[in-house]
């Protein structure tokens, strides 16, 4: 027999009073966490240099260069 609506409402209600507390320990607890400060961006510390570039220090050539095509540019 199913429950009545007045029933319902209760359990859920209680369900929603639970996951609140939960939340709120939660939220104090990522609160007490020190924070480190935010990392920089790939965009801001890449300025124009490919991954590559940064690893190794020094500019690599063209994808099609390696493969020993030259590329094509327009005058």
């Amino acid at each position: 027999m199913a429950a009545a609506p007045t029933q319902l409402v209760g359990y859920l209600r209680g369900q929603r009073d639970a996951l609140l507390v939960f939340a709120a320990e939660l939220d104090a607890e990522l609160a007490a966490i020190p924070q480190s400060p935010p990392l920089p961006t790939q965009r801001t510390c890449r300025t124009g240099e490919q991954k590559s570039d940064l690893r190794s220090g020094q500019s690599h050539p063209h994808w099609l260069e390696s493969l020993g095509f030259t590329r094509f540019s327009r005058n």
